[in-house]
């Protein structure tokens, strides 16, 4: 069951100090974040869980990761920088 489904385009920020797209949820099931098929460059995601790091990635043209998380803990998203000017789509699904 999808809840919440976003599009973000990215802009080219390879600056490790602030994130480009963020966002914070509590009590879903999971996420699932993907970087278009024409992206030329590289984005770096990474989600967190209750504020611990769970998964940091640098993901390319069509990559995708998922996190599945137990009820009643709060996950918060970061694509951290883009690496490029394409301005590519991420998709981004909550459920």
């Amino acid at each position: 069951m999808r809840i919440l489904e976003l599009y973000a385009r990215l802009a080219k920020d390879t600056s490790p100090q602030e994130s480009l797209f963020t966002g914070k949820f509590e009590g879903l099931k999971s996420i699932n974040m993907r970087l278009s098929e024409s992206a030329t460059g590289t984005a770096h995601f990474a989600i967190f869980q209750n504020g611990v790091e769970k998964i940091s990635k640098n993901i390319t043209a069509g990559q995708s990761i998922k996190y599945t998380h137990p009820s009643g803990t709060t996950v918060e998203y970061y694509i951290n920088s883009y690496s490029e000017t394409d301005l590519p789509k991420v998709h981004i699904m909550i459920s």
